[in-house]
């Protein structure tokens, strides 16, 4: 196979050409110039690769030797849960000024969320962690084709806890409240090719703005400073143009744990289901009735970004819920007094915004209790 950055491939041994790796993994000792990073886009999952000639051939000709051992460290980043999410992961090596450094085999992606997908669709730092990890994964197993041990460092707990669940898919119910599907449908397939040669390490995050107990500024441990440089390099997908959007393949899925909405392509349930599902239910309920109730949603609800409008106000009791359900839904006794104070309401002593309000909490108490009966002709099972 072909990659414009890498060099010629062999599939099957698994080997550079090893004309082209004698003279250029080790440019320094024929007295040529090192060679400049190369960048080449790779299959979705793995997002933008940046590696060197010499950095590949050595990992080439290491990828065979079972006593190897890669380390590695990867995050993700996260700046806004209803748009976009980044991630990132390097190898290391030893070096300045820290003892380590990031290595030049590194790779950034980025997950966006489309216009077109569930409004209930988010993306958080424990999926981007896992879209690093698949990445970084999946490229050492099928094109580094690495058969050492790999030492890989992240601060997502979860993940790691995630992954080390044996049973994350052979249990039902374990399943059914996993969140990002799609990922760990996939990870539990590529987990079995790194199966005892792969260590997940947890690293502590940002110990560069922590104190310790006295109040002085901590210094990070070596592998700390690697986790803060892939969190530098993880942010650079957000201005990075040639930075590619990743996605699952869906080649890559098992049918069998694939749940859609209507038969939507982008209509995935990837979270946790039950609940995933009841709100996807009173989203729907949510913007018809928005649309028949001007005098409470305004003249043109088809405007509200219902993304944001999900998770804006705190409901600490639950009569902060059945306000708001009758606020949205114009059941108050006094209707005339949202009119009159049109952008705010005093109650209770507090100012509430109108237009922040939880539009998943609305129909908790006006939907009924029926969401079985119109679940069961929104979703169906792949075949």
């Amino acid at each position: 196979m072909q990659h414009p950055a890498l060099g010629e491939v062999n599939s099957d041994k698994g080997v550079a050409n090893q004309a082209q790796m004698d003279t250029e993994d080790d440019p320094e000792s024929n007295g040529a110039e090192p060679h400049e990073p190369r960048i080449t886009t790779m299959p979705p999952t793995m997002g933008k690769l940046t590696t060197h000639h010499e950095t590949w051939g050595g990992l080439m000709r290491r990828a065979n030797n079972t006593n190897e051992i890669l380390t590695v460290v990867s995050d993700g980043s996260v700046r806004d849960f209803t748009r976009r999410g980044t991630w990132a992961w390097s190898i290391v090596t030893k070096g300045a000024p820290h003892g380590l450094k990031l290595g030049k085999l590194s790779a950034v992606g980025k997950e966006t969320i489309q216009h077109q997908d569930l409004l209930t669709r988010e993306t958080f730092s424990y999926r981007m962690e896992a879209m690093a990890l698949l990445g970084g994964l999946t490229y050492l197993h099928e094109h580094i084709k690495w058969k050492g041990k790999v030492q890989w460092h992240t601060d997502s707990k979860s993940v790691i806890q995630t992954y080390n669940n044996r049973s994350i898919q052979s249990h039902p119910g374990t399943w059914e409240k996993q969140r990002d599907k799609d990922v760990w449908d996939v990870m539990v397939q590529i987990r079995q090719q790194w199966d005892g040669r792969l260590t997940l390490n947890h690293v502590e995050s940002h110990v560069d703005r922590k104190k310790d107990e006295q109040g002085n500024s901590r210094t990070p441990t070596p592998i700390q400073w690697m986790n803060i440089a892939v969190d530098a390099l993880a942010d650079t997908g957000y201005t990075d143009k040639n930075a590619p959007e990743t996605y699952i393949d869906p080649q890559r899925r098992n049918d069998r744990y694939i749940m859609v909405k209507n038969g939507l392509h982008n209509g995935e349930i990837t979270g946790k289901t039950r609940t995933q599902i009841k709100e996807e239910c009173i989203m729907d309920d949510t913007i018809e009735k928005a649309g028949e109730s001007n005098s409470s949603w305004g003249e043109s609800p088809e405007h509200v970004d219902w993304r944001r409008m999900r998770k804006t106000l705190p409901t600490a009791q639950m009569s902060d819920t059945l306000f708001a359900s009758k606020w949205m839904h114009a059941k108050l006794a006094t209707n005339h007094y949202v009119q009159m104070y049109a952008y705010y309401v005093n109650r209770n002593g507090r100012r509430t915004r109108i237009y922040s309000l939880n539009a998943r909490r609305t129909l908790h108490t006006t939907a009924g209790k029926n969401w079985s009966q119109r679940c069961a002709c929104l979703w169906a099972h792949t075949p």
